[in-house]
């Protein structure tokens, strides 16, 4: 939206044709600068103020001050509870990063990160904790490199129950993995889900 010049209209049009949850981060989140992140939360602030409880709709990603701690959902649909959070590992420019949800990938970073979402897991204990990770990995690569994995499933190992990974702008292979900490015994990674509209090569 704000960060990306994607007009109010077209944002109305993907919620119109079935979209209720949104991520706002990936690498040209701040691409419109400072002003941009402030009217894209607007934007679905506003939104839901104007719309009943069952039309709201979700979002994460961009903070409501500068060094807010990450933002997440949680969601409630169909007798299910839902925690979603999403975070960029990589960004165009450093600029106000402190206002939307980047992670860093270093050792330490990673660490950290685990830590939190083991901390969020169990202050929400809710049914299925999805995170959206936009990666640093290179566009256009089917295949997910081993070191990439191996984060993804410490992901799983730290509580979340699905890992949703973008960037590559193509499908990539997803991943059930047998799991004893959740009651469904599985949980699932999408390496890359592509896009769903391209004006990409």
């Amino acid at each position: 939206h704000g960060g990306s010049g994607i007009p109010d209209d077209q944002v109305k049009a993907a919620i119109k044709a079935g979209f209720d949850v949104f991520f706002f981060f990936f690498n040209h989140t701040n691409d419109q600068g400072l002003e941009g992140l402030k009217v894209t939360r607007k934007f679905f602030e506003d939104y839901n103020s104007s719309v009943s409880e069952s039309e709201k709709i979700y979002f994460a990603g961009i903070k409501a001050k500068s060094g807010d701690d990450f933002t997440y959902q949680i969601i409630e649909k169909n007798g299910f509870t839902v925690l979603f959070m999403a975070i960029t590992e990589v960004y165009n420019s450093p600029s106000y990063r402190s206002w939307f949800d980047n992670q860093g990938t270093t050792d330490e970073n990673r660490k950290t990160l685990f830590e939190k979402i083991t901390k969020l897991k169990k202050e929400h204990p809710v049914d299925i904790f999805i995170l959206s990770v936009h990666c640093a990995e290179p566009e256009y690569e089917r295949i997910v490199p081993k070191k990439r994995k191996d984060f993804y499933h410490s992901l799983l190992d730290s509580g979340v129950d699905i890992v949703w990974a973008n960037h590559p702008h193509v499908i990539q292979e997803w991943e059930v993995v047998k799991s004893d900490k959740t009651p469904y015994k599985t949980k699932f990674i999408m390496y890359s889900v592509g896009n769903t509209i391209s004006g990409q090569r």
